[in-house]
Formats: C-alpha cells, structure tokens, sequence
C-alpha cells in the first residue's frame, strides 16, 4: 500500500460509515487516503483441545406460549469445548482506540434446537453473498443466524478476556452426538467449521499466501462494565475422529490431541534409568549367549571335520 499496513492494532481513526462497513485512513505515495472494510462472511476452523458433556439441572416455570412447558425441576444440556483456530485469529476492536485485543483460542458451547428454526434462519450458503445475486441484508448476511460468537473483556468477575462461540445442532443430530461421546470410545480429534460474519482486509483475503495466519475483526463497544461485541455464527461443519490407536476411555472431559503414551509409560523419571539400564543388559545377555552358541557351534564344526580327517588317514 506504499506505506505502513493496516490492520486491527491502532483503530483511533477510524469510523463507521453503516452497520456492515468502517473506513479507515491510511498512506499512500505520500497522500492520506481512506479504504473501507466490510463485514462478510467467513469459515473459521477450530481444533478442539477438549470435550465435554454439561448437565444442568434446575427450576423452571410452566411456559404458557408452550403447552408442553411445566412447573418443576428440568434437565438441560449441552456441548462444552475449547480448542485453538487453525491459521488464523480473531482480533476485538473497537472504534477510536489502539487498545485491541486478538485471540487464537476461543471457547466452543453447543445447544440442541429444533431443525425448523435451523433452516429458517440459515438463509445463505458460501456462495450466496459472492454471485451478486442478493443484496446484503443491513445488518450483515447471516444477521437471521441464531448462533453468535461474543468476545467479553476482562473486569471485576472475569480475570480474563474471553472469546465464545455459541452454535446449535438440532435435536436429533444433538443426541446422536452426546451418546457418541458418553459412551468412551477412542475419540482421536474433534475439529469445527465455523462459518461467521466478520471483519476482513481485502488485501489480506486477496493476497495471503496459503498458510499464512488470516486475521479477522469483530467490531465491539466500551461499556460501563468493559468491552463487549459479538458476531452472527453456524455450525457449518463438526467432524470427529475414532482412532483405534487413541488409549480408550476418552470421552466426555477428555483433552484430545496429546500424547497419551508417555503419561501411561510406567518407566518415567528415575524408573526410566533403571528401566534403560535393565533393557542394554538384557541385550548384553542375549549378544552373550549368541556367541556362546557360536563358540560351541564353530567347536563341534572342527571337531566334526577333524573326525572325518583322521578316518580318511586310517582307511575307514
């Protein structure tokens, strides 16, 4: 751009020109001048470092919008993961300051919903928003998407700043997956596909090589009790992996992706010297005998051969 690149660290110029575009200043050849940035939807893939299954049970009250709805206590549940984003990060901005903060972790909360809802509200695909075919609703493409990914800044109740997805399976997917995951079985990897509305330079969507890290914005406003933004989002893909090899008993709690072997290896610390000492003696022993065997074979092969000389001398 013939001058400093841009991007989400100092955003103290900028402004909003509507509810889906910023324009921001930057230099070029020596004049001032301005791009803009529009919110558009993108994939997010997400490597879950952990799984789990959450049970909440508590008192509810008779919904009279639902004649099925009664007073009492009820069981609720849902997916509760963390992974890490695959080759890209996710940077909460907000308007007019350079304090901004970016993240390669997000924490991943799956609720079940009815399939209905599900398909009215996930009007666009990929390609809807790329073929010039429909306008951009005002308030983003997957502004009608019941999923958001919330970014909530560190304050008096949260020691840390925190970036969240909350997604939704129907029902019937929803169960299917929690017994799957209860049961144990050798779950190896759990990856996600999330598909978000959200900022992105187009020079960086245009010309990043392959590999490199892609970075997107969610825009966010200061608040009394701190900063907090948040995004449109679906669960556009959930792929598990059962590896035969993975220990057994994975399930829900489970961290994925280590290595497991070496916290089973009951030859750590100290015990692995005395266990490293044990396996060359054993080979020593086992060379030994072997040369032992071959001392007794090569003596018996001379004396076999020597016998056959002395017979040939004597006439037999």
């Amino acid at each position: 751009m013939g001058g400093a690149v841009v991007d989400f660290s100092d955003t103290s110029s900028w402004k909003e020109k509507n509810a889906t575009t910023l324009i921001y200043a930057y230099d070029f050849e020596g004049k001032r001048r301005e791009g803009e940035l529009e919110k558009q939807p993108h994939t997010l893939g997400v490597s879950l470092e952990s799984l789990s299954i959450v049970e909440t049970t508590s008192w509810v009250f008779k919904n009279d919008d639902e004649p099925s709805s009664k007073t009492g206590y009820a069981l609720a549940e849902h997916i509760w993961g963390s992974g890490r984003l695959q080759v890209s990060c996710l940077h909460a901005f907000a308007l007019g300051t350079n304090k901004n903060e970016c993240f390669d972790t997000i924490a991943i909360r799956i609720y079940p919903t009815d399939e209905e809802s599900l398909i009215k509200t996930s009007r666009f695909d990929k390609w809807s928003f790329r073929d010039g075919k429909n306008q951009r609703p005002s308030e983003g493409w997957l502004q009608d998407e019941i999923g958001r990914i919330d970014y909530y800044s560190a304050n008096e109740y949260m020691e840390k700043s925190s970036v969240t997805a909350r997604l939704f399976l129907d029902k019937k997917s929803f169960d299917a997956l929690v017994l799957k995951v209860r049961a144990g079985g050798a779950l190896g990897s759990v990856h996600l596909v999330i598909f978000a509305d959200l900022y992105q330079f187009a020079y960086e969507a245009a010309f990043a090589d392959f590999g490199e890290t892609r970075n997107y914005g969610i825009l966010c406003a200061d608040k009394s009790s701190g900063r907090t933004g948040f995004t449109r989002a679906r669960l556009d893909e959930m792929r598990l992996v059962w590896s035969a090899l993975t220990p057994a008993g994975r399930g829900s709690g489970a961290d994925l992706g280590t290595d497991d072997f070496l916290d089973e290896d009951p030859h750590r610390g100290q015990d692995a010297v005395a266990f490293a000492v044990e396996r060359v003696a054993g080979d020593v022993r086992h060379l030994r005998d072997r040369m032992d065997g071959l001392y007794l074979g090569s003596f018996l092969l001379v004396a076999l051969l020597a016998g056959f000389g002395v017979s040939n001398w004597m006439g037999f």
